[in-house]
C-alpha cells in the first residue's frame, strides 16, 4: 500500500517534469548559443544560480540536462564583441526564469514525494525499489531520472 501511495505521488511530479521539456530544450539552446558568442559557463551558472535562489529553488533541483549543458566544454571560436556576449546572457536569462519558476511551483509535488518515500520506507519498502518505480514512471513520460529533483532522489537514496 505504501508504495502505491508513493507511486500516486510520483506520477503528478513526473507529469510536470515532463511538460517542462520544452523549457529544458530553450534553456539548452539558449546556453549553446551564448557559448557559442563567448559567455563562460561560469557565467551560465552563476546566472542560473542567481535565478534559482532568487526563487527558492535548489540549484540541484534544476534538470540535470541543463546542468550538464552549461557544465559542458565550449567549442572554441572566434572572437566576439562584448555586446553580443552580454545580449546572449541577457537571452539565456530569459529562457531560465520561466523554468525555474515552473520549477519552483513544483515544490509542493517534491515535498509529498519526499514524504511518501519516508512514509513507504517505514512500511518496509526499500529504496531500490521506490528508485525502479520511480524511473520506470520517468521513462515512460520521457523524463531523464537525474531530472527528478535532487530532494526526491536523495530521499530515495538515504537508508
Amino acid at each position: 500500500m505504501a508504495l502505491r501511495t508513493a507511486e500516486q505521488t510520483f506520477l503528478p511530479l513526473i507529469s510536470r517534469i515532463a511538460k517542462l521539456r520544452q523549457y529544458v530544450d530553450e534553456s539548452g539552446l539558449a546556453i549553446q548559443d551564448a557559448k557559442a558568442v563567448g559567455v563562460t559557463a561560469e557565467q551560465l551558472e552563476d546566472t542560473l544560480r542567481g535565478i534559482a535562489r532568487k526563487t527558492d529553488v535548489r540549484y540541484g533541483d534544476i534538470p540535470e540536462t541543463v546542468r550538464a549543458t552549461i557544465a559542458a566544454p565550449a567549442e572554441a571560436g572566434a572572437a566576439v564583441p562584448a555586446p553580443r556576449a552580454r545580449l546572449a546572457l541577457r537571452t539565456v536569462e530569459q529562457t531560465f526564469l520561466p523554468l525555474v519558476s515552473r520549477f519552483a511551483k513544483l515544490r509542493a509535488y517534491v515535498d509529498e514525494a519526499v514524504l511518501a518515500v519516508a512514509d513507504a520506507k517505514a512500511a518496509g519498502v526499500d529504496g531500490e525499489h521506490l528508485e525502479d518505480t520511480l524511473r520506470s514512471i520517468a521513462r515512460k513520460n520521457g523524463t531523464s531520472y537525474n531530472d527528478i529533483p535532487a530532494a526526491v532522489r536523495a530521499a530515495i537514496s538515504d537508508d
